[in-house]
C-alpha cells in the first residue's frame, strides 16, 4: 500500500471507532475520507473503499455505485500491468548455475496477484437479442475451428466430430485398462505434423499440455517410442506375435535397455522422426503432490500469452483425483467437486479442450460401465460436458445375474486382460451436442502402449449378438410375466371400492 491508501486506512479506522454520531463511518463518510486524503481519492482508489466498506459491513449499493466502473477501470490496469511482468519474468529469466531459467519466486507472486484480481470479476447477465449475432458468429467459428480430430477416425464420428475448444472430456476406467495410454495415442495424433509422400505438412500439429500426476515424463516419453516402432510392424504383419516381438520395442525392452543393434537402430530413427514431428509441440509439468487446479490455469494462460498459438492447445489431466488440493481440510470428494468446478471454468474461459482422466469407484470395478461407475468420485458426471467410459469387452457379461458373485466377475475381468490383444469398449455415456450410448471398440496391445480402431468388426459384431441376447432374455421376462398375469374384474376383492 501506498501513503494515501494507508492514509485512507487510518482515518477510516479513526471514524469507525468515533463515538460522535456525526464521525461514525458510514459509506457516504468513507467517500469523503478518501477524497480530502487525495483529490478524486474515491474514484482512484475505489477497490480500497470497496474493501473497508465489506470490512465495515458498510453498504456499497447505494453511494459507491458511482465508483463501480472505476473500481473495474482500475482492476483491469492492474491486470494488464500484471500481465506484463508476468511475460517478461518468463522471457527473460534470469542466470543460474544450471543455466537461465525464470525467476519463479518472482513469478509465483505475479501469478497470485493476478488470480486474486480475476476472482474479483463478477457474473454477467447479457441480454439474447443484444448478444444473438455474437453468439451466432461464435458458434460458426467453432464449427470452422475448434474441432480437433483425435486421429481414431470412429472415435471422431460418434463424438459428433471430433474434441471440441471449450469442452470438458471426462474419461474413466478400472485400473490398467489403458487409459493414460489411450489417451497419450490421442494426444501424439494431436500433435504431430500430418504429411503427403512427398513430405509437404498437410496438417500441422496443435499444442498439447499435459499434467502428469502420476508418470514421470521418461516413462511418457518411453511409451511413445515403443508405440511408434510396433505400428509399422503390426501393419505389415497384423498376427505375427514372434515378428512383433523380433522387429518392435517394448516398453520392458526399453526400460531394460535390451535390444538388438537393428531394434537400436529403429529407435534412432523414430526418436528423430519424434523430435521433428511431435516433440515440439508437447508439454509436459511433471508433479508430485504440488500442482493444483490453480496451477493447471496459470500455466495455461501463460503459454497462449507467451506463445500466441494459431489454434488453442489442448490440455490433459492425468489424473483429476491426484490434483492438489487447495483446501487440506476437504474430504476426497469436496475436492474432485472443486477441482472438476474450476476445470471446468477454465475450458470456458480460455476456450481449450480439457480431457481429464478419472478413476472408478470401487463398488464399480466389476460392474459394466455406467455413471455409477463415477459416482463417489465427486461430481464428474454432472459437470463434464463428454463423459466416457472404457471397459474389456467380455462375452457371457449379459448372462451375470445378480447371484453372479464379485470373484466370478474378477475371473472373467483377468481373463479378458490375459488376451493380446486386449478387446476395449469405449463408451459414451454423456455427450451434451451429440449422441449418447455409443460404443467405439479398440484393441490393445499393452506391450507396446498402442491403441488402434482398425479391424474391430468382430467386436462390434460380438456386441451385437450380446445385445440381442440381452434383449430376447428381457422379452422373454415380460413374456413370462404377461404369462402369469390374471385380469382383474370389477368384483375382485383387490380392487379399492371409491364410495359414491
Amino acid at each position: 500500500m501506498n501513503n494515501v491508501e494507508i492514509e485512507i486506512v487510518r482515518k477510516a479506522n479513526e471514524a469507525f471507532l468515533a463515538t460522535d454520531n456525526d464521525k461514525k463511518l458510514t459509506d457516504a463518510k468513507l467517500m469523503q475520507i478518501a477524497n480530502e486524503v487525495e483529490t478524486d481519492g474515491a474514484k482512484k482508489h475505489a477497490d480500497l473503499l470497496f474493501s473497508l466498506a465489506e470490512e465495515y459491513n458498510l453498504p456499497t449499493d447505494k453511494c459507491f455505485v458511482i465508483l463501480e466502473e472505476h473500481r473495474q477501470a482500475y482492476r483491469q490496469s492492474q491486470l494488464d500491468e500484471i500481465e506484463n511482468k508476468i511475460i517478461d519474468i518468463a522471457h527473460f529469466g534470469k542466470i543460474t548455475e544450471i543455466g537461465e531459467r525464470p525467476d519463479y519466486d518472482k513469478l509465483l507472486i505475479a501469478l497470485k496477484e493476478r488470480e486474486t484480481l480475476k476472482n474479483h470479476s463478477k457474473a454477467e447477465m447479457v441480454n439474447a437479442k443484444k448478444s444473438l449475432l455474437k453468439d451466432l458468429k461464435k458458434i460458426e467459428s467453432e464449427a470452422k475451428e475448434s474441432v480437433i480430430k483425435t486421429g481414431f477416425s470412429k472415435l471422431d464420428e460418434k463424438l459428433g466430430g471430433g474434441l471440441r475448444n471449450g469442452r470438458l472430456y471426462g474419461l474413466g476406467g478400472i485400473t490398467s485398462l489403458g487409459k493414460t495410454t489411450l489417451v497419450l495415442n490421442i494426444t501424439e495424433n494431436i500433435a504431430t505434423d500430418e504429411k503427403d509422400k512427398d513430405g509437404n505438412i498437410t496438417k500441422a500439429g496443435r499444442d498439447v499440455l499435459i499434467f502428469s500426476l502420476e508418470m514421470a515424463r521418461t516413462e511418457l516419453l518411453a511409451k511413445i517410442l515403443s508405440k511408434r516402432t510396433f505400428e509399422p510392424v503390426l501393419k505389415n504383419s497384423p498376427n505375427d506375435i514372434e515378428k512383433w516381438e523380433k522387429e518392435a520395442v517394448s516398453l520392458i525392452d526399453l526400460y531394460n535397455a535390451k535390444y538388438s543393434q537393428e531394434k537400436a537402430a529403429k529407435i534412432s530413427e523414430f526418436k528423430n522422426k519424434y523430435l521433428e514431428e511431435t516433440a515440439p509441440r508437447l508439454n509436459i509439468m511433471e508433479g508430485i503432490g504440488n500442482i493444483t487446479v490453480d496451477t493447471v490455469r496459470n500455466t495455461v494462460e501463460m503459454f497462449i500469452e507467451k506463445n500466441r498459438p494459431e489454434f488453442k492447445p489442448v490440455v490433459i489431466i492425468d489424473f483429476l483425483q491426484i490434483l492438489s488440493p487447495l483446501n487440506e481440510r476437504s474430504t476426497d470428494k469436496q475436492i474432485v467437486d472443486r477441482n472438476i468446478s474450476e476445470l471446468k471454468r477454465l475450458t470456458r474461459d480460455l476456450d481449450v479442450a480439457v480431457i481429464a482422466i478419472s478413476s472408478f469407484n470401487r463398488q464399480n470395478y466389476a460392474e459394466e460401465v455406467s455413471f455409477e461407475s463415477f459416482k463417489e468420485s465427486g461430481s464428474v458426471e454432472y459437470s463434464v460436458d463428454v463423459l466416457i467410459g472404457l471397459q474389456l469387452l467380455i462375452k457371457g457379461r449379459e448372462k451375470w445375474k445378480k447371484g453372479t458373485t464379485q470373484t466370478e466377475k474378477r475371473q472373467a475381468i483377468d481373463e479378458a486382460k490375459r488376451k493380446n490383444p486386449r478387446e476395449i469398449e469405449l463408451v459414451i455415456l454423456k455427450n451434451r451436442i451429440y449422441k449418447t450410448g455409443q460404443s467405439v471398440f479398440f484393441k490393445y496391445y499393452p506391450a507396446y502402449d498402442y491403441f488402434t480402431d482398425e479391424n474391430c468388426g468382430e467386436l462390434y459384431e460380438a456386441k451385437r449378438e450380446m445385445d440381442n441376447d440381452k434383449n430376447y432374455k428381457e422379452c422373454e421376462g415380460k413374456e413370462k410375466n404377461e404369462e402369469n398375469f390374471t385380469e382383474f374384474t370389477k368384483d375382485d376383492y383387490r380392487i379399492q371400492k371409491v364410495p359414491k
